[in-house]
């Protein structure tokens, strides 16, 4: 899982490679294919642990 500094280093690359990048080839679309499904991840595990979170210790 990512820490919070590391997704918006992520989300500071993914915006780089937009704005400068050409926006057409295969390449393109890869990366923002594994960059979308890999911070989905770390959003999903983020929603996971805040609602694990909201339980207490007993209730595990």
């Amino acid at each position: 899982m990512l820490s919070t500094s590391e997704t918006e280093c992520a989300v500071s690359a993914m915006r780089l490679v937009l704005r400068y990048g050409p926006f057409s080839g295969s390449a393109l679309s890869n990366l923002v294919a594994v960059l979308r499904d890999r911070l989905a991840d770390v959003v999903a595990n983020l929603k996971f642990e805040v609602n694990r979170s909201n339980y207490s210790s007993r209730e595990w």
